[in-house]
């Protein structure tokens, strides 16, 4: 199942496995909506670097907002 949303970062924090992102989703009228935090099948659930960065290879930083897909 695909999807997309737009989330405001509220979170960038540090896991003992590696990093996780959350944020909240931004609606059409960019009013702010229910948490999403991304995850992995992995079994911490922690995104990899390359799951979690932009395509220029920084990391999201709190208040970006951003589309996942």
């Amino acid at each position: 199942m695909s999807y997309k949303k737009t989330i405001v970062c509220l979170a960038n924090s540090k896991k003992m496995s590696g990093r996780c992102i959350a944020g909240k989703e931004l609606d059409a009228r960019s009013r702010l909506g229910g948490w999403v935090r991304p995850v992995s099948n992995r079994e911490t659930q922690e995104i990899s670097e390359d799951e979690r960065a932009y395509e220029n290879g920084k990391d999201p930083k709190v208040l970006d907002i951003f589309k996942l897909k």
